[in-house]
């Protein structure tokens, strides 16, 4: 899966440390606005709840370039350490590792 990935002023302003509504995940929430849920493990990998059929879909994807793990890693470990960051836009290339379809009993 391709996501071009913005992260823009506002996604830095609005954006706090944790895996939900850091500006990665933000910024990745406008780029898959059929996803509910957008949640950023360690930079690399995301996990989305995506619906369907009145049901939630979790697929987890996983970073698999190197360059794009350095750059979004490097950009959240300065954010979640309080320094300045700058606004960027990256082409990413994510791999699915995960897709479950929901438990039949609930």
């Amino acid at each position: 899966m391709k996501v071009k990935l913005q992260v823009t002023p506002t996604h830095i302003a609005n954006g706090v440390t944790t895996s939900y509504s850091c500006p990665i995940a933000l910024a990745i929430q406008d780029a898959l606005p059929n996803y509910d849920e957008v949640e950023v493990d360690a930079g690399i990998v995301v996990h989305l709840m995506e619906p369907m059929d009145g049901y939630l879909y979790r697929h987890e994807y996983k970073l698999y370039k190197e360059e794009q793990i350095n750059e979004v890693c490097s950009f959240i470990l300065n954010f979640d350490a309080g320094r300045e960051v700058d606004p960027f836009e990256l082409d990413l290339d994510f791999e699915e590792v995960v897709r479950e379809p929901p438990d039949p009993e609930y």
